[in-house]
């Protein structure tokens, strides 16, 4: 990438993204508005959005951009604000008042029983969601060419920044969409590398002079921040702009201790909601305080670590949760926390932490079931958490290959809620066992059982999407390829895009012989997933079977740049270069797989026929010799001692 150190006179037109790196002031916003008048010549609409997490939230620009796009959208396509209604409301909450979308228990079960957090994934799903809307959006409004200007681009939050890398990359041509990142000296070599280089169409470094601006004096921020803090106790719903505010004030104030109650709030809503990226600009200051708080207040302590846990672990850092929990295990005098910290630390080394470890995890779960009968706590805490450790402790039974054990500890689990707790208690971590159960059995069989605790627990959560995913598959399994594909085509109404249900339905079209159906869902997926390999494999065979062999070839190309060395790849591209008229690259292919799958007869049935369009009899000969030796019982036998014997080969 190289960078002009002066402002273009014409700057570049092709959809892309430039990054201009600039001192922040006067100067620098008048390249931006230079910028925002010249793209207004394009005919096409352009928005200029300011980014900054600290000033705006976590949502800052993406949300000033969405809330313009549904004023106009409102007016001509509402039915577009209705499809699209979860991620509207999760990036501009106060739409929820106008829109309605279905949700699971993990929406809405109270505090205390908020057993599950989403995956990170579920965030990136609504930037997805978005990113539809915004294409549905210009086709139907024939909208010109798209411009945005984001300023303060480097201090925008994650999943903004994610947001705009995916619309790029997903739909910047379409949109002919042009990005300016607007950032500060020295960023902008940190920006572009979170971006596709072939999507950054011009990178400028201006040398611009650094205004002279007096900051403002702790003193001055206090008095801000608790001006700030009475506006917030008058007003019933803030929003995250506001407390974003707040909590820079109280950073930046003679007491910015006082900002970590907020910081707590605000990291518990965005956990819940799956928007750990939200989070994590917080996480040190909390880490920091911990000592402090563990001395002043045990229960912002004890709130303080499990925002820490919940928001580090679904962003891969598990190293730094389970440096935080074995200190605070260590200090543990109550029983019940000692039940709860060893059962995140029994997750750690169980699920997430990269060498796992069963044995110690057990270790920990055995440790926490020993001292919750003493714990002073109400019975039905206690009840609830013994399930929960016993939960944990058939995850690690699974996993050491116990199965029955596993399952004997998830039925127990249910029977003991069912027993000493009200039927509407814990509704969601009753869902969460019983899918447990429906996991094992969807593994091992059989699949009727798998089906009906699924089903089970798809009545206590009938709106989340996932649990309609995996009996879609275990139905694929049971080859009930109708009702696979009507679970498969109801997550995908529950929940913003994910390429998992789109790659499982086009599998389900492809058994079913509907391959063209089946070629659009894999390229649905791959749209929003382009690693996604099931699909680059499932649209070749599906273009193969359409008989294009050329599309086919492509993605094999593909699949095999992914993950290099696969027999039975290079098997399959090899009939698309044969199919193409090109025997000798596929017997090339061949000759790989069997030099990577020796014992695979199909193999060298295939090089045969690449070898006799070759003329190579004797070659030939001895593959179709190799296949029978390999596969001795194939029911295509007779058929190949006939050509043995018309080669004039020994059988």
């Amino acid at each position: 990438m190289q960078w002009q150190r002066s402002e273009p006179q014409c700057w570049p037109q092709a959809a892309g993204v430039i990054v201009l790196e600039a001192e922040p002031g006067a100067a620098r916003d008048d390249v931006v508005t230079r910028w925002l008048d010249e793209r207004r010549n394009t005919g096409g609409p352009t928005w200029h959005v300011h980014c900054r997490q600290q000033e705006g939230g976590p949502w800052a620009g993406l949300d000033t951009l969405v809330e313009e796009l549904v004023a106009a959208i409102r007016e001509r396509a509402p039915e577009l604000l209705a499809r699209h209604s979860h991620e509207l409301c999760l990036v501009v909450p106060r739409l929820e008042s106008e829109l309605t979308f279905p949700r699971s228990l993990t929406d809405t079960s109270e505090e205390d029983e908020k057993t599950r957090n989403y995956a990170a994934d579920r965030a990136y799903r609504a930037l997805h969601g978005l990113i539809d809307l915004m294409s549905e959006w210009h086709a139907l409004s024939g909208g010109g060419p798209w411009s945005v200007a984001c300023d303060g681009y480097d201090d925008a939050n994650g999943l903004v920044r994610r947001f705009f890398t995916e619309l790029i990359r997903r739909r910047g041509a379409r949109l002919g969409l042009q990005l300016l990142a607007v950032c500060g000296p020295r960023r902008g070599e940190d920006l572009a590398a979170e971006l596709d280089p072939g999507t950054i169409v011009g990178a400028v470094r201006l040398a611009l002079p650094a205004e002279e601006r007096e900051a403002p004096t702790p003193a001055a921020m206090t008095v801000l921040a608790s001006e700030l803090e009475r506006q917030m106790a008058a007003d019933p719903d803030p929003g995250a702009a506001a407390t974003a505010r707040l909590i820079d004030a109280w950073r930046r104030s003679d007491a910015p201790q006082r900002a970590l109650p907020w910081q707590l709030d605000a990291m518990e809503r965005f956990n819940h909601a799956g928007l750990y990226e939200a989070s994590l600009p917080y996480a040190e200051d909390l880490r920091a305080q911990l000592d402090r708080l563990a001395e002043e207040d045990v229960v912002q302590y004890h709130r303080a670590v499990n925002v820490l846990y919940f928001c580090w672990v679904p962003l891969d850092k598990s190293g730094e949760a389970r440096a935080v929990l074995e200190q605070v295990l260590a200090r543990a005098d109550e029983a019940a926390d000692v039940a709860r910290y060893c059962y995140l630390l029994s997750m750690l080394h169980a699920r997430f932490l990269e060498a796992a470890d069963q044995a110690l995890a057990e270790k920990y779960l055995q440790r926490g079931l020993e001292v919750l009968p003493g714990a002073r706590i109400p019975d039905d805490e206690r009840h609830f958490l013994t399930v929960f450790t016993m939960n944990g402790l058939a995850f690690v039974r699974l996993r050491q290959g116990r199965v029955e054990e596993a399952l004997e500890l998830c039925r127990q689990g249910v029977a003991r809620l069912d027993r000493h707790l009200h039927p509407e208690r814990h509704r969601l971590h009753r869902s969460v066992l019983l899918f447990n159960i429906a996991q094992v059995h969807a593994h091992i069989g059989p699949f009727e059982v798998a089906v009906d605790y699924l089903s089970q627990a798809m009545e206590m959560d009938p709106n989340y999407s996932e649990y309609y995913n995996d009996r879609g598959a275990v139905y694929f399994k049971m080859h009930r390829l109708a009702e696979a594909e009507r679970d498969y085509l109801h997550a995908i109404e529950l929940s913003p895009p994910y390429a998992e249900v789109w790659t499982n339905l086009g599998q389900c079209w492809r058994e079913m012989d509907r391959m063209q159906d089946a070629a659009n869902a894999y390229t649905r997926a791959l749209d929003l997933d382009p690693g996604c390999t099931l699909a680059v494999l499932g649209r070749a065979d599906a273009q193969l079977a359409l008989d294009r062999p050329e599309l086919a070839r492509a993605d094999y190309d593909r699949a095999l740049e992914m993950e290099p060395d696969q027999p039975l790849v290079l098997a399959s591209r090899a009939i698309a270069h044969y199919e193409e008229g090109r025997p000798l690259d596929a017997l090339a292919d061949l000759d790989a797989a069997v030099g990577l799958a020796p014992d695979v007869a199909e193999l060298y049935q295939n090089r045969a026929v690449a070898l006799l369009d070759l003329g190579r009899e004797d070659e030939a000969a001895r593959d179709l010799a190799a296949y029978l030796r390999l596969a001795p019982d194939a029911d295509d036998r007779a058929e190949v001692e006939n050509s043995l014997a018309l080669l004039g080969a020994p059988r």
